[in-house]
């Protein structure tokens, strides 16, 4: 068998085995698809979105301010605005017990964790996409105040 790399078009880079003529059976090795990204865009601040008559706003981790790139990880030893934003997100929508510090330690890192087991997520404590787009999330009124989870 000869390896070969193949780039999908979702940005996951998975090992593929090539089959010689007349072998029986392959097996595919894909890499986790929260940190396949490569190179990896960290989401160093937030996005809000606005939706709804009402409307409300709902703050997204980001690669940059305002910017709408939410295809982006966060792992432990990160910090900034889109940590804290992925905190008020764990705290609020999943009750879990983490201080929302802005730093991405142990304790954010378990809290993920937990959602992504929730979930039925591949966990390796590492927020990326697939775990993004099964959160739910903390939704705001324009003044501010929290009104429940968006899911």
């Amino acid at each position: 068998m000869t390896a070969t790399l193949r780039k999908l078009a979702a940005g996951v880079t998975v090992a593929a085995a090539a089959l010689l003529p007349g072998a029986a059976g392959a097996t595919v090795a894909a890499a986790d698809p929260e940190t396949a990204a490569s190179p990896r865009a960290t989401c160093n601040d937030f996005t809000t979105f606005v939706y709804g008559s009402t409307p409300y706003r709902v703050h997204i981790p980001s690669v940059g301010h305002q910017t709408g790139a939410t295809n982006c990880t966060l792992r432990q030893g990160d910090s900034g605005p889109g940590v804290f934003v992925l905190q008020d997100a764990l705290r609020r929508c999943y009750n879990q017990p983490i201080i929302q510090d802005a730093q991405y330690g142990s304790a954010t890192r378990n809290a993920v964790l937990n959602v992504q087991n929730f979930h039925g997520l591949v966990a390796d404590g590492i927020y990326g996409p697939l775990t993004r787009n099964a959160m739910a999330w903390p939704k705001y009124t324009t003044g501010g105040a929290f009104v429940g989870c968006w899911f």
